[in-house]
């Protein structure tokens, strides 16, 4: 799986925020990345490390972590098959913002600040793709924030679930147990077990070791905007 160029442009350029802004950057990412093979809980940068660049998630999932106050590394996010994150070209030697962590066997594409200034020499256009792509994932993290403060916690729950599930290029089982969605969203693992609960009774998800599959994302979707 993504053993050559061709395949990785291939699915780079199903992602919008790469095939919009220009043609040929799919080919030119996967021409420059390099594809790394992680196992699952393996780390793939640590907060405070040097060094710029973009990661793209080819299959898997990877959990993100931040130091919270009183040196507390806190499990707020996942990103999944499709989604990328990093620190873009020009913007200084930043040290890495978060840790992160294989969620399971996973497969990424890294792109070095090194590897987008070349990209970027001959296709300036890179400038309006990362621009799409921060302006997305701060779309969704406001989306979060917002419905972290407006919505009861059953109703936060399916919201969330349904986050994870939309913002991914493939739809598959997600990769995190019940004590890692009850730290994501603040809430006490009970009140996320109750929900979880009723919703795999109700035919919504089925729960397993250390997976949700989500079911039924119509019904969740009604529990979300009740």
């Amino acid at each position: 799986m993504f053993a050559d160029p061709e395949s990785i442009t291939a699915f780079l350029q199903r992602l919008s925020w790469i095939s919009l802004p220009t043609q040929g950057l799919g080919q030119s990412f996967a021409n420059h990345g390099r594809v790394l093979r992680l196992s699952k809980n393996q780390t793939l940068q640590v907060e405070g490390d040097e060094g710029n660049g973009l990661t793209i998630i080819l299959f898997g999932s990877v959990d993100l972590l931040f130091r919270a106050t009183g040196d507390r590394l806190v499990h707020f996010g996942q990103m999944g098959v499709g989604e990328a994150f990093g620190q873009a070209i020009g913007q200084g030697n930043l040290r890495r913002a978060m840790t992160v962590i294989s969620a399971e066997d996973s497969i990424i594409l890294r792109l070095s600040e090194t590897a987008l200034e070349k990209i970027a020499l001959a296709q300036p256009d890179i400038w309006r793709a990362i621009n799409l792509l921060h302006a997305l994932n701060m779309k969704k993290v406001l989306r979060l924030s917002v419905q972290a403060i407006a919505l009861p916690a059953r109703q936060r729950i399916a919201a969330r679930l349904l986050a994870f599930d939309e913002n991914r290029l493939e739809s598959r089982p997600l990769a995190f147990s019940q004590q890692s969605l009850a730290e994501m969203m603040g809430l006490a693992r009970k009140t996320v077990n109750q929900a979880l609960t009723e919703f795999e009774r109700a035919g919504l998800i089925i729960t397993g070791y250390g997976q949700i599959r989500l079911e039924n994302r119509a019904g969740l979707r009604r529990i979300a905007e009740s």
